[in-house]
């Protein structure tokens, strides 16, 4: 058995089914407890709407809303237009260089396809480049950090416990200084 559709029981409520169809509809509720279900709880539903209190709008409501629309909409308003304007401008310079130059716009824009891969070739050998340059560089700091850690190695194999450990606290302390007067000159200026 098909079950009503919602707006059949909608109207059965309201009373706006034509009188052909009312009683066939009267039938089918008696027969089908799913549809009567329905019908009850929209019932209901009508019925606790119609007890809800009516609700008045405080004065200049329509207005203040209409005012803050408005305002919401030029706000979007100019930046569309400043889209419009910039894209108008740009097609009209665009025409204006074509039909200056006796260009078609498809010679137009297979120039401009070439130009753009020109740039793409170039700046990816450049990037190209400089990674590979970066690569060495980090290699020869690597092999004279190397070069150095050896050295002191062997320099400190030579050295008492106690020099070594003055020279570990006077790093240390020449490091801090530095630090600090790093730190100073960077804050020249600035106001806390």
């Amino acid at each position: 058995m098909n079950c009503l559709p919602g707006e059949t029981i909608f109207r059965f409520l309201e009373g706006e089914l034509p009188p052909n169809e009312e009683p066939s509809v009267q039938d089918h509720l008696l027969r089908c407890p799913s549809c009567r279900t329905a019908v009850e709880e929209r019932k209901r539903f009508i019925q606790a709407v119609c007890t809800l209190s009516r609700w008045e709008t405080p004065p200049g409501f329509t207005q203040s809303t209409m005012t803050r629309l408005m305002i919401q909409a030029s706000s979007l308003r100019i930046p569309l237009l400043a889209i419009a304007s910039g894209f108008a401008t740009s097609t009209l310079l665009v025409f204006g260089y074509l039909w200056l130059t006796g260009q078609n716009l498809a010679g137009f824009f297979l120039g401009l396809n070439r130009t753009f891969l020109t740039l793409i070739k170039t700046v990816s050998v450049g990037t190209a480049k400089t990674i590979k340059l970066f690569s060495i560089l980090a290699k020869a700091i690597r092999q004279l950090g190397a070069v150095l850690l050896s050295g002191i190695g062997r320099i400190s194999d030579q050295m008492s416990m106690e020099f070594q450990i003055f020279l570990v606290l006077a790093a240390c302390v020449l490091s801090l200084c530095l630090f600090l007067a790093i730190r100073k000159k960077m804050t020249i200026g600035v106001k806390t």
